[in-house]
């Protein structure tokens, strides 16, 4: 488990970075996502945990039960949990693009002859390709 300690969870932002695991020195960066604590779990202000609180204390009420008071059982009810796909946005930049480029300057020479190969070769150097791939999460909130 990971632990994420924030102290105003209205600006907090969770990024998640997925890395290749290379066997000699560090990882490589595959790709990266973010998203604002607040789109995933929106009640995480200190207003919206108060609120809830006393939601609970409320409904506890209603249904005739015991209400009891302790903080620990007060904060059960207000622990938040999400679990979803998030889709990777950004990926770092393709340092090494030789082969990339060669086979768009080989693939525009066939369909275009010398100006195809130099506007192959161009748009091979430019181009990135899609961001692929997806974290899996399963985040517990407690505010």
């Amino acid at each position: 488990p990971f632990f994420l300690y924030v102290q105003d969870p209205k600006d907090a932002r969770l990024v998640f970075t997925v890395m290749d695991d290379d066997v000699v020195g560090a990882g490589s960066p595959i790709g990266s996502t973010s998203r604002k604590l607040k789109q995933i779990f929106p009640a995480s202000s200190q207003e919206d945990l108060i609120k809830k609180i006393k939601d609970e204390v409320l409904e506890q009420i209603e249904r005739g039960e015991k209400v009891d008071l302790n903080q620990a059982e007060l904060l059960k009810s207000v622990i938040q949990e999400w679990e979803g796909d998030l889709k990777l946005t950004s990926k770092p930049r393709i340092k090494d693009k030789k082969g990339q480029i060669t086979m768009a300057a080989a693939a525009g020479a066939a369909v275009a002859g010398p100006v195809g190969a130099a506007v192959g070769g161009l748009f091979g150097n430019f181009y990135e390709g899609e961001v692929r791939g997806k974290v899996t999460a399963k985040l517990r909130f407690i505010p």
